[in-house]
């Protein structure tokens, strides 16, 4: 894997706190084509979050490409979670983390569906879904809680693109879209057809620069 400059997206989070709807849905798109090619090999990347996504040419205003790694907890599609053995492994990740990752069941592409839109709603929020909380704390929000709504914290989110996001959250795998891209598409037409469209140039999404 080459060295690559640039920051991390959770770097990025911590320094400048939420981001631009068009700035975060371009990101977001280009790390959902590394996904469908990993997933179109038959690999679950199982550690989808703003730490493993690199960011090259992060402080101009457009949308910077963005680069997924850090494939190290890689399984096969219907793989069982059973790295995961103790309470402090599992904080490291917990805010990104499908309920079937926590209830160690088989793993799938509907999994990085559903921890890419934590991603996003974290790009969007400034904070995961479930922020503030220890690990199993977390996990048993994952389970059983309705993630904070996005709607009412910036005038650039509105109904349409919070659903969107809500949609890849769902607990049960079967109800998220099928495919990391189909997701980011569909945020993206949410985000364009919502009452709130965002700034003039917020609809510079970027295409895919995915790092496998």
């Amino acid at each position: 894997m080459p060295l690559l400059p640039g920051e991390d997206l959770q770097d990025r989070l911590q320094r400048e706190g939420p981001l631009p709807p068009g700035i975060a849905l371009g990101i977001v798109r280009q790390v959902a084509s590394a996904l469908d090619s990993a997933h179109a090999l038959g690999l679950i990347h199982r550690d989808v979050k703003p730490a493993n996504v690199r960011l090259i040419d992060a402080s101009r205003p457009a949308v910077p490409h963005a680069f997924l790694g850090d494939f190290g907890l890689t399984r096969n599609v219907g793989a069982v979670d059973a790295s995961l053995t103790g309470v402090t492994e599992i904080v490291g990740t917990a805010h990104y983390m499908a309920p079937e990752q926590v209830r160690r069941l088989p793993v799938g592409p509907r999994t990085d569906v559903y921890s890419l839109a934590c991603l996003l709603y974290t790009s969007l929020a400034g904070a995961p879904p479930f922020a503030g909380r220890d690990g199993p704390e977390v996990m048993h929000a994952h389970l059983m809680e309705r993630p904070p709504p996005l709607v009412g914290r910036r005038l650039t989110i509105g109904q349409r693109l919070q659903w969107a996001v809500f949609t890849g959250l769902a607990k049960d795998p079967r109800q998220r879209p099928p495919t990391a891209g189909a997701l980011a598409e569909a945020c993206i037409r949410a985000h364009e057809t919502d009452q709130y469209p965002g700034p003039p140039g917020s609809h510079r999404y970027g295409e895919g620069h995915a790092h496998r």
